[in-house]
């Protein structure tokens, strides 16, 4: 005879609000049963932040702000221009001598 043996899913974690022991299932979104604090907000908070950095990366050699006048915008685009077609460039070079050698 089989016996299902149930673990516990929860488990006890402090507060950072309150500072109190409060009963955790390990889910983004549990509440202190105390105050109703989020106990993962700050991670959460993080982690968006985080990705944010990570998908906002600028493309190019130099970052171009709204906040420059017209003609540097447009020395800044012919530089980064510049630095693609040679970095376009390296690759093909990279690609053509590993592909002849074999």
């Amino acid at each position: 005879m089989e016996r299902d043996v149930k673990l516990s899913e929860t488990s006890e974690k402090i507060c950072p609000s309150c500072g109190q022991w409060t009963t955790w299932s390990k889910q983004p979104h549990d509440r202190c049963i105390h105050c109703g604090f989020e106990l993962m907000a700050e991670s959460i908070r993080k982690e968006e932040i985080r990705k944010e950095r990570f998908y906002r990366k600028p493309a190019g050699l130099i970052t171009i702000k709204g906040s420059e006048p017209a003609w540097l915008q447009a020395v800044y685009k012919g530089i980064n221009f510049v630095y693609f077609i040679f970095v376009g460039i390296m690759a093909a070079v990279v690609w053509f001598i590993t592909t002849v050698a074999g």
